[in-house]
């Protein structure tokens, strides 16, 4: 048996620009009809650095025949995190959206990870690995977020975990999920070949705003020669949850956003799950 424990902290400093400099004016765009006199971006000087402290422990148990079962804890706390401050103006030419960065209370993320290796040099193994997550960040300011007249909801909202409506850039992972696990038989033959098959689960939150669902992946190696080895691999066999790399309608999950009238919530906007693909290649080794 062994165990682990670490501890660190770390500081993020401001961009200059977000803290000197003269403010930045963006007229009226028709992407954004609220601000209709534009949006005025303004630097904080007072903006404090970001600063994290984390732990860690951990323990491995390590059982005859070469099986290892690992268990992690990990705890994250930011404090003074970036956020955007939006706050509206009423000028003769309409709404002035005046934004500037703040800093709000803080982020805690905590992790627990699970996992139980069996890997022979021969014969049959497997593998597991399961880690669930809470991500919440709390003290941002009512202000922080636009008015509800505009039609919009921010994120992140206080006390709710992580996720980004994913509308700016479709398919960045800006959700983190509750739950994800993954699993994996193997088989190791004498002759060098190698098989596997696994499942990966991406469990509530998940980044492509679904509900849960899991994705299968496997993958071959034969030697060819004594220098030359075969490797096919495919990603997504079942071609699980792509809809043809279109939305499908009314699809997608709930998301909770915060605003000055309180917490609010829309179905975000799908999006696939990259489709079945398949990987072929033909490794060289030299000096076997």
């Amino acid at each position: 048996v062994s165990y682990r424990a670490s501890a660190g902290s770390s500081a993020t400093f401001p961009y200059l620009g977000q803290v000197s400099g003269n403010a930045a004016f963006q007229p009226y765009a028709s992407s954004n009809p609220f601000f209709t006199a534009g949006i005025l971006t303004e630097k904080n000087p007072n903006l404090d650095p970001e600063v994290s402290i984390a732990y860690g422990v951990g323990v491995d148990k390590r059982f005859h025949g070469g099986s290892i079962l690992s268990f992690d804890l990990q705890d994250t706390v930011i404090h003074d995190v970036f956020e955007t401050l939006v706050q509206n103006e009423t000028t003769p030419a309409g709404i002035l959206g005046v934004t500037g960065p703040i800093n709000v209370a803080r982020l805690r993320s905590e992790l627990a990870t699970l996992k139980y290796v069996v890997a022979p040099r021969y014969g049959l193994g497997f593998n597991v690995a399961v880690a669930a997550e809470r991500s919440i960040v709390d003290g941002i300011p009512a202000a922080a977020y636009p008015s509800v007249a505009s039609g919009t909801v921010g994120f992140p909202a206080n006390g709710v975990q992580i996720c980004g409506d994913g509308l700016a850039t479709p398919g960045i992972p800006t959700c983190i999920p509750y739950l994800k696990g993954y699993g994996q038989i193997t088989y190791a033959n004498v002759d060098g070949s190698f098989a596997e098959l696994g499942i990966d689960y991406e469990g509530k939150n998940n980044a492509y705003f679904q509900p849960p669902f899991a994705q299968v992946d496997t993958s071959f190696t034969t030697p060819l020669t004594k220098h030359v080895e075969f490797i096919v691999g495919v990603q997504n066999l079942l071609n699980t949850n792509t809809y043809e790399h279109l939305p499908a309608p009314n699809a997608g999950v709930t998301l909770v956003g915060d605003n000055d009238k309180g917490q609010g919530s829309y179905v975000a906007t799908l999006i696939p799950a990259p489709p079945r693909t398949l990987h072929a290649q033909i490794r060289l080794h030299v000096g076997r």
